[in-house]
């Protein structure tokens, strides 16, 4: 059930910023993963990168190639 399950929240990544391409999909549900219990960041074969943060993939979604001017000093 993996599948759907993560189908469905690059869905909502999409939803919440459509220019995101495949990589940036992928990288952002691997950097936004926790390790299982016990375990560390490596890739493992039987758990991928850990437990997905639904939460944390949007959020990074919707921010993602967003522009910030900095030159500006803030009032």
């Amino acid at each position: 059930m993996a599948s759907p399950h993560v189908a469905g929240v690059i869905g909502l990544m999409l939803a919440a910023n459509p220019r995101l391409t495949g990589a940036q999909v992928s990288g952002i549900i691997q950097r936004t993963a926790e390790p299982l219990p016990g375990g560390d960041f490596a890739w493992r074969n039987d758990a991928g990168s850990g437990r997905m943060s639904e939460s944390r993939c949007v959020e990074e979604a919707r921010v993602a190639g967003a522009r910030h001017d900095r030159t500006k000093a803030k009032p």
